[in-house]
């Protein structure tokens, strides 16, 4: 009984411990994002931080403005498209659009 307490009190701090940045960590992930941003910049690049779930650290990925509204229109498509096949009444089983 004692043991399990233990290993349920330890094993969170151990995880947080894992997922943690130092201050060296966080100074180097800024500074390499500010280079990229200079050289984004100078290459007529947007860029944003792409956060992945369960991750506290993001992806830096940089596009033209252009690419990032065909990667919207994209998304909007395919959302629309789920939604309209949701809409007929299609089941998991028949598919998407159904």
């Amino acid at each position: 009984m004692l043991r399990n307490v233990l290993l349920f009190a330890v094993l969170p701090l151990s995880l947080a411990a894992c997922t943690t940045l130092t201050a060296e960590e966080q100074a180097a992930v800024h500074a390499e994002r500010a280079a990229e941003t200079q050289t984004a910049e100078e290459g007529g690049l947007r860029c944003r931080t792409i956060r992945q779930t369960g991750s506290r650290v993001g992806n830096r990925v940089c596009r033209t403005d252009e690419d990032w509204d065909q990667m919207e229109r994209d998304a909007q498509e395919a959302h629309d498209r789920l939604d309209r096949g949701n809409a007929r009444g299609s089941s998991p089983d028949q598919g998407f659009g159904g």
